[in-house]
């Protein structure tokens, strides 16, 4: 934005040459939540992994970003480097209750 923020995850670029010059397509990084949960439903979590840490890397104080990349592992059987984001998501959005419940569960196996 006008403030030097960055708000969108790249999603593609048009370039005439192959390079990465071109026009770039980004979308907003509060979508992605949208999308990778999408993805991790439909048994695509690999897919949805990039997406999870270009958007954690935009907005890593984003409860509900947090808690995507940790179902993102999680669905890909890491849950290991997930438990972390889980508790991260849930320190940062306290009171969603779907962060809270799969906080929980995976402190609580």
């Amino acid at each position: 934005d006008l403030q030097g923020r960055v708000v969108g995850v790249n999603t593609a670029i048009f370039s005439p040459t192959g390079g990465s010059v071109g026009i770039g397509f980004a979308i907003p990084a509060e979508l992605a939540v949208t999308v990778t949960n999408a993805l991790i439903q439909d048994g695509r979590a690999q897919t949805a992994l990039p997406l999870c840490e270009q958007a954690v890397a935009l907005e890593p104080e984003s409860g509900a970003i947090v808690h995507s990349h940790a179902a993102a592992l999680e669905a890909l059987g890491r849950l290991d480097e997930a438990l972390p984001l889980y508790r991260r998501a849930w320190q940062l959005s306290p009171d969603d209750p779907e962060i809270a419940e799969d906080y929980e569960r995976t402190q609580n196996p």
